[in-house]
């Protein structure tokens, strides 16, 4: 008869725990042994099982083959998070030959692959826009352009983005703003677009283009792609409060910028933490239909 049958399913903790009547006459450092062999048995013996679980751990590359790797997954990742936008829309990471590797075009984004990547786009609009943010921006390795929701109705409001969260404080002070001129296919707008983003400097890490979308920048494709994705979210945060109809609660500009402070610290730095556990999902669902 299983002697610890409050446990439920965890009921197998009986084919290692004695009764519990064994317990009476022994001392507090024997039974917290016993509980730790107990637990050894559900518990994962290593951070290896604990991974596989998950799925498998990207494959070690270098150099160009990485960054076209994190490119493929950053676009994957767009389309399983529904941050794409059909075919259009692009991301881009700065090459050690001084080159840019940018999406194909004309493609969906879960079809993006490491091998399909290329150095020059079809579409003009991205090579003007990249061209001009990496222009102004020496530091910047990667950069994410796209037409997100929420990201263009806080860019079709005349007050613009105000962060209201703990995910909002990446962003603050670090806003660029590029007034929309219609398709960006006109060689001369990069300029333009290139001093909105010098005039924040190199703490830059998004360029608002009302009426349009955003550009994220990073010092890695990660970097890059998770500022994306929570500067989506902050966007969300923002017009579903302001929704509501009550007045907004502004945190205070100095608990913002510690925010900001603690997010870019090297324990929450953008990408350092979620950047593996997203390569994994792309494992998982999306490399094997390009093997």
């Amino acid at each position: 008869q299983d002697p610890w049958p409050f446990l439920g399913p965890l009921s197998l903790l009986s084919l290692s725990f004695p009764p519990p009547s064994t317990f009476y006459n022994m001392s507090e450092a024997a039974v917290l042994f016993l509980s730790s062999v107990a637990l050894s048995f559900l518990l994962p013996t290593s951070s290896d099982d604990a991974s596989s679980a998950d799925g498998e751990a990207p494959p070690p590359l270098s150099g160009e083959d990485r960054l076209r790797y994190d490119l493929s997954v950053a676009h994957c990742m767009c389309h399983e998070y529904k941050m794409d936008e059909l075919v259009w829309n692009h991301i881009s990471a700065r090459c050690e030959d001084g080159g840019v590797l940018i999406t194909p075009g004309l493609v969906h984004w879960d079809e993006v692959s490491p091998s399909s990547l290329v150095k020059s786009s079809e579409n003009c609009t991205a090579d003007i826009i990249h061209a001009a943010c990496y222009s102004a921006l020496p530091s910047c390795n990667a950069i994410i352009h796209l037409h997100t929701p929420y990201a263009v109705a806080v860019g079709c409001l005349s007050s613009g983005f105000l962060g209201l969260t703990q995910d909002g404080s990446f962003f603050h002070d670090k806003i660029a703003t590029h007034e929309w001129e219609g398709v960006s296919d006109d060689p001369s707008e990069g300029p333009r677009i290139a001093e909105a983003v010098r005039k924040v400097g190199d703490k830059c890490n998004v360029l608002l283009m009302p009426n349009h979308g955003f550009c994220c920048f990073g010092g890695s494709v990660a970097e890059a792609w998770v500022l994306a994705y929570y500067f989506e979210k902050a966007c969300q945060t923002y017009i579903l409060a302001s929704s509501a109809g009550q007045p907004l609660k502004v945190p205070p500009s100095d608990v913002m910028a510690k925010s900001a402070a603690q997010n870019y610290s090297d324990v929450f730095m953008p990408g350092s933490c979620e950047w593996a556990a997203l390569c994994r999902q792309y494992e998982r669902e999306y490399a094997p239909r390009f093997k």
